[in-house]
């Protein structure tokens, strides 16, 4: 985590790691590249 400094106020960022995308795509998670963020990810993955 970084943290960035945006009109006077501190914003956290996450910069993902991205060796852990192969590790994911090896175990079927192909499907993670198609992600849009919706939220629904803790149900199922439309």
């Amino acid at each position: 985590m970084s943290k960035h400094h945006e009109e006077g106020k501190k914003v956290e960022t996450v910069a993902p790691y991205k060796e852990i995308i192969d590790v994911i795509k090896a175990s079927g998670g192909d499907a993670f590249k198609r992600c849009f963020q919706c939220g629904l990810c803790d149900t199922v993955c439309p």
